[in-house]
């Protein structure tokens, strides 16, 4: 039996390495029971604008949209990237410089989901100034 969980989507609430991010915690749980699982009911998401209609799809959609940028990070560190900043410049081209410490904390979320399950590898503790590499 799953109790009630609440999903924050908005704002600047995480700070990896100490906290944690939609890109880990959250959606191993979800892609583990599922956005159809019997014993989740999804009831109304809170995000910081116009309510969410369709909530089961929008699960569906941001663990896609993970998924799709963990894979990303481990296509740029095959390449030969090896920091964050360097994954932050090849995976948000276009991006607007002052959103780059944001994009640099959420690479650094999945970096650390990533080295949690042995697909990455850093040269010390995964950190903001940590090198990267593909692990086992």
């Amino acid at each position: 039996m799953l109790g009630p969980v609440t999903l924050d989507c908005g704002g600047s609430r995480w700070r990896p390495p100490s906290g944690d991010h939609p890109g880990g915690r959250q959606v191993a749980l979800l892609t583990e029971i599922g956005p159809e699982h019997p014993d989740l009911e999804i009831l109304r998401l809170h995000p910081p604008e116009p309510p969410i209609e369709n909530p089961k799809r929008h699960v569906a959609a941001f663990i896609a949209h993970r998924h799709e940028r963990s894979q990303a990070i481990l296509r740029r560190l095959a390449a030969g990237d090896e920091t964050i900043p360097a994954l932050v410049a090849a995976i948000y081209r276009g991006l607007d410089p002052r959103l780059a410490p944001a994009a640099g904390r959420s690479v650094l979320a999945h970096l650390i989901m990533l080295a949690e399950d042995g697909a990455v590898a850093s040269d010390g503790p995964p950190g903001p100034q940590a090198r990267f590499r593909l692990g086992r």
